[in-house]
């Protein structure tokens, strides 16, 4: 017995070397050519191209010349000339969630940048007309919203989310407009198209180039400021002397904590009813029952206890860490988000790998919060797209940080982890054989 217990035991180092081997080979496969040439682009469509620039003068197209871009396709009604000194809230999401800018231009009270995407250009007289509705129910959506479009002009396909048709004779009403909006939004997300890849990161991009503001504030559709949120961060910003020339090239995120909890529920007040509803079980921190890793190094425990003060405050600074996902307030100026993700996954770790990269230091606002409307759980099992985007954002990801190292000329700060590169092989050969 000890002779077979022994030879047990000396196995198990070969056994492991083996497995070891086998992953590694596994990772060259999946991985190969994550630092090598681009793949060859799609032959353009010119004359769909032309006919779109013939009836949009001002449409531009991306960087892949995959999506038509129109910038200020419905601007407030309150011109708004370049103000260093104010912060724009940009966001972006699909026809479908529209709807979602009523609340948040009440509570925001200030520049909203919102980029919409459709699935084909033939929705933009549709997307009008939920633009139209919005402005006559809602006057702070008037007065503080400018739209954007982006839509594709080589892969595209019908709006199936939506069966908004008007008459020849009158546009559908306003109604009609917002009740198919409602059932629209609950049968899938922004990123569950399988014919048409939602283009997150180029969407943001362009939300922060239509932006005329010193800092912006770059969040998802589904999320709602704290009460007065952007009045004290510009009594933040002023006090802290943040407008001030030889301030703007101070490279600093302002790191908000993020909360989430039912649909439908009113954005608590003040931190005092923030920490009570986290007591009670009513809310809790975003993505607390999906990952540790997306929000835990912001430290929430830690905010709870900060000492109880008026207004917005640094409350102390966070490291860096593999996966962290924070949504945060920066300068206009700070890096631009890489176009190559889309759909679900990697995308806004990527980025703040580069900011880590690129020497940024991240601050905690005390007395600032966001609340997630609904609570969210995971979805990797349960949604086949979550899988498949995880696993094409992950080979991005790799080929992302390598990219990094090149562009900031830098050995000492990095992203590279065992921890990370197993993430990532794991979402790529899950996504493979699922």
């Amino acid at each position: 017995r000890r002779a077979t217990s022994r030879r047990l035991l000396l196995s198990v180092p070969g056994v492991l070397l083996g497995v070891l081997c086998f992953a590694f080979v596994l990772d060259c496969i999946f991985f190969r050519g994550v630092a090598g040439e681009s793949s060859e682009d799609v032959p353009s469509q010119e004359s769909l191209v032309e006919r779109l620039k013939a009836a949009h003068p001002g449409m531009t197209l991306d960087d892949t010349e995959e999506f038509g871009i129109l910038l200020d396709a419905a601007p407030a009604r309150t011109p708004r000339a370049r103000n260093p000194e104010d912060i724009t809230w940009v966001t972006q999401c699909s026809i479908e969630h529209l709807h979602r800018v009523a609340r948040l231009a009440d509570e925001w009270q200030g520049p909203v940048s919102l980029v919409a995407f459709m699935s084909t250009p033939n929705y933009i007289n549709i997307t009008m007309r939920v633009i139209e509705c919005l402005h006559a129910a809602y006057p702070s959506v008037s007065e503080h919203v400018t739209f954007h479009f982006v839509f594709p002009v080589k892969t595209m396909a019908d709006e199936a989310n939506l069966s908004l048709k008007a008459t020849k004779d009158a546009a559908l009403s306003c109604d009609a407009v917002f009740a198919e909006l409602l059932v629209g939004e609950q049968r899938r997300t922004n990123y569950a198209r399988q014919d048409v890849q939602y283009p997150h990161n180029l969407l943001r991009n362009v939300g922060r180039r239509a932006a005329r503001t010193e800092f912006v504030f770059v969040v998802d559709a589904d999320f709602l400021p704290n009460p007065g949120m952007r009045k004290d961060f510009l009594r933040f910003a002023k006090r802290e002397r943040l407008f001030h020339p030889r301030a703007s090239s101070k490279k600093t995120v302002y790191v908000v904590p993020a909360f989430e909890g039912d649909m439908g529920m009113p954005t608590p007040n003040n931190k005092s009813e923030v920490v009570s509803l986290l007591r009670e079980g009513k809310i809790r921190p975003f993505y607390a029952a999906v990952s540790i890793f997306q929000q835990g190094a912001t430290h929430y425990k830690r905010w709870k206890l900060l000492p109880s003060r008026k207004g917005i405050w640094t409350g102390y600074e966070v490291k860096w860490k593999n996966m962290y996902e924070p949504f945060f307030i920066s300068r206009n100026s700070a890096p631009s988000f890489d176009e190559r993700f889309r759909n679900y996954g990697w995308d806004r770790a990527a980025y703040m790998c580069e900011l880590h990269v690129a020497g940024y230091r991240f601050a905690v606002l005390d007395n600032a919060y966001i609340l997630h409307d609904g609570f969210k759980e995971d979805i990797y099992f349960s949604y086949p797209h979550a899988r498949e985007g995880l696993k094409a954002n992950a080979i991005v990801s790799r080929k992302f940080r390598n990219e990094l190292q090149l562009k900031y000329n830098t050995t000492w700060r990095s992203c590279e982890s065992w921890f990370l590169h197993s993430v990532e092989f794991l979402h790529v050969f899950l996504g493979t054989v699922m």
